[in-house]
């Protein structure tokens, strides 16, 4: 209230009857009962004067006692499972402390535990004695609590409580892609509708949104004659290079993988305790991007590179519906990616080096070095323009000298991609095949294709195109959106045309992939 009394108790401290005092300790601590008990029943905290007439300084006024009451109360909360949720409150006044307390019903009578402080999944945040947050790093595991914040001051109260929801994750079937924000901590995963997770990707240096393609084959498909697992992976950011990726799979992915495996390549794991198969897993990282928007190795014309993952960061998740094999992995740029097993059985030399370029002359120039060599006959180089049919090109005979390097000239290098191999013989007839690397043989096309990306009009010349022949746009998902009747010179008006990753396909069937802004 606004008034209080004084009544001093017997014997008095001094010798005369006070009967004129206010209370002057404003400024010391009232926000709380047990703290104005103490200040009001200390005399030191009173001005007294027993003489009458006299008037006394001023004293204090306070509002009244009045509990807290919420202006805010936290929304209930449906996501995806194994992000991360952030419940708030404010309350019509300030001078508050806050918890939060959770339960598994809305009455908040069973399971009800105290949110006093951060830590584990939660972060509890308060300022300005009015308003409060908490985060939940991962909803996996509290789907189907209630949360609610409490608010105390000359008395306390409860906000109204808030569900929580974590549904459950799908797989991605067949071709889908989906971007994001990037962000920080795991608003970094990426779904498609449906909550069907696809990637999830820790930021390094990148900036902008990130991108993520999947693809589902209905066989294991192969490359250069070894499979690889049916579910594959592009990965694109706006900007930056360096990132952690966790992909997807399935047992069943793996399963079949197993079951199609030629026998001079080791299983991918077939259970959670399979610490061979996690041994054997590698991935094949392919750059850049898909020419086709099949995300198949063959349409891709920058190289690749073999990953080999630490096993401790191939996880069968059990803690999840459904089950799933997580493999995570950092890089410094961003492409395809494949699964596939590790060669059982070694090359009869150590293969130290093995790479392809073009040389001053414009030819395809082969370098690779040996050693440990014994027993070898000879080294044919073969060659593919789909990663998947070889022929032979040439053939080297092997010196048997303890370290040696050889090169082998194609002269016919072919425009697009060229896949190259060496097929190793040794004496008693027995053969066996190297790493595969690519060279990519493609004309400048910035003066050409411009400006990609591109907002209104594409800008086409000198592509030496018949006139008044077909070429074709498609999106992402192979859908033929715009049809174009070709004329040298003449760019093509893509106003219409909404943002996103496109395929133009010339009547030669040259296809190039065009980014509308």
């Amino acid at each position: 209230g606004v008034n209080a009394i004084w009544v001093w108790a017997i014997p008095f401290t001094i010798d005369s009857e006070e009967d004129n005092a206010k209370f002057t300790g404003c400024a010391l601590d009232l926000s709380n009962v047990a703290s104005v008990r103490s200040i009001v029943n200390n005399k030191a905290n009173w001005t007294t004067n027993d003489l009458t007439g006299v008037t006394l300084p001023s004293g204090c006024t306070f509002l009244p006692n009045v509990s807290p009451s919420f202006a805010t109360n936290p929304l209930a909360s449906t996501l995806c499972a194994s992000l991360s949720v952030t419940f708030n409150a404010t309350t019509t006044s300030g001078g508050n402390t806050f918890k939060w307390q959770e339960a598994t019903d809305a009455s908040f009578t069973t399971g009800l535990t105290d949110i006093t402080a951060s830590g584990g999944l939660f972060t509890l945040i308060s300022s300005g004695g009015n308003s409060s947050s908490l985060t939940i790093s991962d909803n996996t595991t509290k789907n189907g609590r209630y949360y609610r914040c409490v608010a105390t001051g000359f008395g306390s109260a409860n906000s109204s409580g808030a569900l929580l929801t974590a549904t459950n994750n799908t797989f991605a079937t067949g071709n889908i892609s989906a971007s994001t924000p990037i962000g920080t901590g795991n608003s970094s995963f990426i779904f498609a509708s449906g909550c069907r997770l696809l990637g999830k990707v820790v930021p390094g240096n990148l900036t902008g949104n990130i991108t993520v393609e999947h693809w589902l084959e209905s066989t294991v498909p192969t490359v250069a004659g070894v499979p690889f697992v049916k579910r594959h992976y592009q990965i694109t950011p706006d900007a930056g290079t360096t990132g952690t990726i966790t992909l997807y799979f399935t047992q069943a992915d793996f399963d079949s993988y197993n079951s199609f495996n030629a026998s001079s390549l080791d299983n991918l794991p077939i259970s959670l305790g399979d610490a061979t198969g996690k041994a054997n897993l590698r991935l094949t990282k392919y750059n850049g991007s898909s020419n086709d928007f099949s995300g198949l190795p063959a349409s891709y014309t920058n190289g690749s590179q073999i990953i080999d993952p630490v096993d401790a960061n191939i996880v069968f998740n059990t803690g999840v519906t459904p089950n799933r094999w997580e493999i995570t992995f950092p890089v410094t740029s961003f492409s395809g990616f494949t699964v596939q097993s590790a060669v059982s059985a070694p090359l009869p030399v150590k293969l130290t080096s093995f790479d392809a370029k073009i040389n001053v002359e414009k030819l395809a120039e082969l370098n690779w070095k040996v050693t440990e060599q014994s027993g070898i006959q000879a080294y044919e180089v073969e060659k593919s323009i789909d990663a998947n049919k070889f022929k032979t090109i040439g053939k080297i005979l092997a010196n048997n000298l303890e370290n040696t390097e050889y090169q082998f000239i194609d002269a016919e290098l072919s425009f697009g991609q060229n896949y190259y191999r060496l097929k190793i013989f040794e004496h008693d007839g027995t053969s066996s095949f190297s790493k595969m690397v690519s060279l990519n043989n493609s004309l400048d096309l910035s003066d050409k294709l411009y400006p990609n990306p591109v907002s209104d009009y594409l800008n086409i010349k000198n592509l030496n195109m018949p006139i008044n022949s077909q070429a074709e746009l498609f999106d992402f998902n192979g859908k033929s959106v715009l049809k174009i009747k070709f004329i040298d010179n003449q760019p093509i008006n893509l106003k219409n045309i909404v943002a996103g990753l496109y395929f133009l396909k010339l009547a030669d069937g040259k296809t190039y992939k065009i980014l509308k802004n």
